[in-house]
């Protein structure tokens, strides 16, 4: 990892062997602490490691494993885990295992529940922040995408199939309630939910096809 862009000499690059391949990766800074957490998923484990993020001179100190903290495995499960997701206030995080979700709670690290109902592997998940923090959203090698409530642990809404090729990848608008989701053969979806969206869903789509 690194902390300095303009580190010509690799001074604050620090780089960490691991027996397996990452999956995905995301970070959760620690409150009240010059530590950062985060967390990796591979396909046989998801652990989190604490960092340093104390920042230091690039003319006189090396990053080295003196900046790492404990590393805490949290899973330990021989399946594809490609996504993974944060909701601070909501007190969750999701990691995809294969065609399901998990919600682990975010202090404790303790499982919460898990959702199924993907065809497909889960290639992108992510909260519906700021809109409803404990609201997942989550996307699929089967060409749908599919909404869940972590709080009541039930599923809100799961699309038709609505494109020719897998989705890859979900963003939020943070303004307005719009879901934008892209699909491996150059296209874009994106989706509005309106404001009575968790009681009647009502969701329109617009496609765009062949952008680059």
């Amino acid at each position: 990892w690194t902390d300095h862009v303009g580190d010509k000499n690799n001074n604050n690059v620090h780089s960490v062997p691991l027996p397996e391949r990452i999956s995905s990766m995301i970070f959760f800074p620690v409150t009240n602490s010059n530590m950062a957490r985060l967390y990796i998923a591979t396909i046989e484990r998801v652990f989190i490691w604490e960092i340093s993020t104390i920042y230091k001179d690039v003319m006189k100190e090396k990053r080295n494993d003196s900046d790492l903290g404990p590393r805490t495995t949290i899973l330990e499960q021989h399946i594809q885990k490609d996504a993974m997701a944060i909701s601070v206030t909501a007190n969750c995080f999701a990691v995809s295992l294969g065609k399901n979700a998990v919600i682990y709670d975010l202090k404790t690290h303790s499982p919460k529940c898990r959702f199924e109902g993907h065809y497909g592997t889960i290639n992108a998940m992510t909260f519906f922040t700021p809109h409803a923090d404990h609201v997942l959203i989550t996307v699929g090698e089967d060409r749908t995408f599919k909404i869940w409530d972590c709080d009541e642990q039930s599923l809100l809404y799961q699309s038709s199939v609505i494109s020719s090729s897998p989705f890859l990848t979900v963003a939020i608008d943070p303004v307005f309630p719009h879901i934008a989701l892209g699909t491996y053969k150059n296209s874009l979806e994106t989706c509005h939910c309106c404001g009575s969206f968790f009681l009647f869903p009502f969701i329109l789509y617009f496609f765009f096809s062949g952008l680059t």
